[in-house]
This record gives structure tokens, sequence and C-alpha cells, in this order.
């Protein structure tokens, strides 16, 4: 394993934010991330997107981290979604640093992205509830 040292970061305020979507708030921490750390979008070789709940607030129940980066002209690369309840972004970070400590990038994107309010309070509600329910598995 080799060391590997975090370059750069970027974060939204925490807000409602009714006005603006998970590709919005998303882009607004992928380019604070990557001015702190002087790197380019094309400097990228993979990327890792933690989010639990935007199946359920927005409908994009697949490649969340793909759609969302498309929009920002990251894309070519092995995009990774995790999904992990409230752990979905450290595990997004963790599968990053995983990448670069043992040799099979240089450089990483982890992103943890979440907007749990909707003009419907029960969608919201139900987001945090539904993992706790106890229901039949049909797997």
């Amino acid at each position: 394993m080799r060391d590997v040292a975090i370059v750069g970061v970027g974060m939204t305020h925490f807000g409602k934010f009714l006005e603006r979507g998970l590709k919005d708030l998303a882009r607004e921490a992928v380019e604070g991330a990557l001015d702190s750390a002087g790197v380019e979008k094309k400097a990228i070789e993979t990327a890792v997107v933690g989010n639990a709940a935007a199946g359920l607030i927005t409908g994009q129940e697949c490649i969340r981290g793909q759609v969302v980066l498309r929009e920002m002209g990251i894309g070519g690369i092995p995009i990774i979604n995790t999904e992990n309840a409230c752990a979905s972004s450290s595990t997004a970070l963790h599968l990053a640093w995983l990448y670069v400590a043992c040799g099979m990038h240089d450089v990483a994107l982890a992103l943890g992205m979440e907007k749990l309010y909707h003009e419907d309070k029960k969608r919201s509600f139900q987001a945090i509830a539904l993992p706790w329910t106890s229901r039949p598995c049909s797997v």
C-alpha cells in the first residue's frame, strides 16, 4: 500500500434548497474540491459517488454518479456508486482511498451527495423511515 493524501475538498452549505437539484449541489462541491486541489477534471481517473436516498426523493434509481458527473463533463472513467445508508459517502471515500492506496489509480474523486428535502414532506419522511421498516425481502 502506498500513502494517500486528500489534496482538495469542497462542499455546499446545508439547507433545503428547493430550487436546486442534486446535479447543481454536487457541481458546487466538485468544482470547489478541484479548485482547492489545483486539479483539472481530466486528471480524475475514477470517481466513487455515495448516495442513499435519491431514488426515493427524485426517482433516479440507477447510475446516480454517472448522471450527475456527466453534466459536469466528467465521464469516460470508472464511476462507482455506493449505497450504504448513512455511511454511503464515507464508503465512497474509503473506496476512492483504496483505489489510490493500492496503485490502481493516482487521482480519485470521492463525492457524497444527498438531498432529503422535497416539497412533498411525505416523500422526505418516507426516505428516512423506509430503511428501518420491517419488510420481507423477496431477493
